[in-house]
């Protein structure tokens, strides 16, 4: 991690072009992509910080990110934040966000097992009454997950069903931290992005769960495996449908930006 050095430029690669762009530009097309211009201005500044800090956190010269054209509403509220980030200590924090969480956020520790002391759980309390999608199913069939399991894991899922796959352990707002697969146990994020990533459901459609917080029950009448699943995305950091919901209920960025990133500080640079 370095201390940034400022200036009205950014590198990125931008939808797959590696490019100089100008610092505003590239936030509020980073912005308009994440959030959208139906927005509130509070929750559209602290994304665009978010997004700002992740970059330079990256320590790679062109760290990839996903853009759209944006309203001149976003780049104006992109323009008021431009040149601020989130700072841990005399660094760039390392700042993920992701759709929506839980009910609560997820720690890096639980998910990608590095502790950061501003990457720890919180609550988020308006993520199921803002977020679109917030409480989703996906079904695979026995048959998917025996073959998956065998290649991935090498494990023979044998007999009954029911006993393939049994949630372990959960964190505080239910994300899966220790999941049975036959005789082996991984976390809920393997589950959900390797083991059962991009699998076709019973319905024939590549699907993955969105969320490593989720719930499996065996459905014997289907042949199936159903998973409840809670919120979007890996569950750390930022909740950008939770910081929409703060931002509505009169939250300002600098107030998003502590509550999802505790203990760290906003700073100016360039």
């Amino acid at each position: 991690s370095e201390t940034p050095s400022g200036g009205e430029t950014i590198n990125v690669t931008m939808n797959g072009t590696p490019q100089t762009m100008d610092l505003t530009e590239c936030l509020a097309m980073i912005v308009m992509n994440e959030m959208g211009s139906s927005a509130p201005a509070e929750a559209q500044k602290a994304q665009a910080i978010a997004a700002h800090s992740w970059i330079l956190s990256q320590g790679t010269a062109y760290p990839s990110v996903a853009g759209r054209t944006p309203t001149d509403a976003v780049r104006a509220n992109v323009a008021q934040v431009a040149h601020i980030v989130v700072a841990s200590g005399n660094t760039v924090a390392f700042t993920p966000y992701h759709a929506s969480c839980a009910g609560g956020t997820t720690s890096s520790a639980d998910v990608w097992g590095g502790y950061r002391s501003y990457l720890i759980e919180v609550d988020s309390p308006y993520d199921a009454s803002t977020a679109t999608n917030w409480q989703t199913t996906e079904i695979y069939s026995s048959a998917t997950v025996a073959a998956r399991a065998k290649e991935k894991l090498g494990v023979e899922l044998t007999g009954d069903p029911s006993t393939w796959l049994e949630v372990t352990s959960t964190t505080t707002y239910g994300y899966v931290k220790g999941v049975r697969i036959g005789t082996v146990t991984k976390s809920g994020t393997y589950l959900q992005s390797t083991l059962l990533g991009s699998q076709t459901d019973i319905y024939g459609r590549k699907r993955t769960i969105r969320s490593p917080a989720f719930t499996v029950q065996y459905d014997a009448g289907q042949d199936a495996f159903v998973f409840t699943v809670r919120g979007y995305g890996h569950g750390v950091g930022m909740s950008q449908w939770g910081a929409i919901g703060y931002a509505r209920a009169g939250s300002d960025y600098a107030q998003i930006l502590a509550h999802y990133y505790p203990g760290t500080t906003l700073v100016t640079v360039g």
